[in-house]
């Protein structure tokens, strides 16, 4: 019996001990999920200007005020454009609230939430814009990329588009190999009114390893709308090749560019036919002589003050020729 009731304590001291780990757990499961999806702000340095929410059909301002912001596109894919440069943006997707910073403070510019692993896949449900100096993103990968871009003049299509091409270079800084998870080109006119968008199909995938350099062409066809100058605009996304972890920066660049000079062509059916060239203007050959004028070009007839210097010389000889004669005669 004193085995018994000695083995019997033992057990309700097992259990009470693993009813006390089992309490423990529940107690701590709460502050490690807490953790793990901590809501981050603006990084250090920027201030929120604004929030918008996704209401279902569109993204709408809290308060009302959009602070000189406007934003496009859906859950999956936002648009912005600001009359502030905008350094970062807290993105709200799921369960995770994170600052994504821009490698360059711009007033244009796109987030996808799918770039980052972070996310879930999950849509946005809150945008909030943060204003100020250029910053770092508090969380996501350490990788880090430099992305330059070229423009060409535009031409003009049968259709009224344009078409503008061009370069985008991404350099790999970071000592892992990196990997192009998003790169959008857009074309806007001088208001920031978006022309005209296009994925980069070449830099979707492409990894590049320690210190490479990838130049990768563009195309983007774009309606105009009366406008002859523009500005091209690109969004690059990365992460580490090796691990997946995204870098929560987006990368951009832009470049300005104008339509290509167009020929002035005659109007159809028959108009004017072009002027002539005026006399004394260069068009290529020599110019027709005035027939009011001599004519002193080669193959031409003799003009009358050519004849009159010959009637002089011709005279002139004869006077030399004649004082020689008389000094012999002296």
């Amino acid at each position: 019996m004193a085995i018994t009731s000695g083995t019997s304590h033992r057990r309700r001291g097992v259990s009470g001990l693993m009813a006390a780990l089992g309490l423990l757990l529940v107690l701590a499961t709460p502050v490690l999920g807490d953790e793990a999806g901590a809501a981050e702000g603006c990084p250090g340095g920027t201030s929120l200007l604004v929030t918008f929410t996704w209401d279902g059909a569109a993204f709408a301002p809290d308060g009302g005020d959009p602070m000189g912001v406007a934003v496009s596109g859906d859950a999956d894919l936002a648009f912005f454009a600001s009359g502030q440069a905008v350094s970062a943006l807290v993105v709200t997707a799921g369960v995770e609230t994170r600052n994504i910073a821009l490698d360059a403070p711009e007033t244009l510019g796109s987030v996808a939430p799918d770039n980052y692993e972070i996310f879930g896949g999950e849509p946005i449900s809150a945008l909030g814009f943060c204003t100020g100096e250029k910053a770092d993103p508090d969380s996501g990968s350490s990788a880090s990329v430099e992305v330059a871009k070229t423009a060409t003049c535009a031409t003009l299509n049968q259709d009224g588009s344009a078409t503008v091409t061009g370069t985008i270079d991404v350099f790999n800084h970071h000592p892992q190999p990196i990997r192009v998870t998003w790169a959008l080109d857009s074309v806007f006119a001088p208001d920031d009114t978006a022309l005209g968008r296009a994925v980069v199909d070449g830099l979707l995938g492409l990894e590049l390893a320690p210190e490479a350099v990838a130049s990768v062409p563009y195309t983007v066809t774009f309606d105009p709308d009366a406008n002859t100058a523009f500005n091209n605009f690109v969004d690059v996304t990365i992460e580490r090749a090796e691990s997946g972890e995204a870098r929560h920066k987006i990368y951009n660049a832009r470049a300005q560019f104008a339509m290509c000079d167009e020929p002035v062509n005659p109007p159809p059916g028959g108009g004017e036919e072009p002027a002539n060239t005026p006399r004394g203007s260069v068009a290529g050959g020599n110019p027709t002589p005035d027939p009011g004028l001599p004519d002193t070009s080669i193959g031409g007839r003799p003009s009358l003050s050519i004849a009159f210097l010959a009637v002089i010389f011709v005279a002139s000889i004869g006077l030399v020729g004649f004082r020689a004669v008389a000094v012999r005669r002296r």
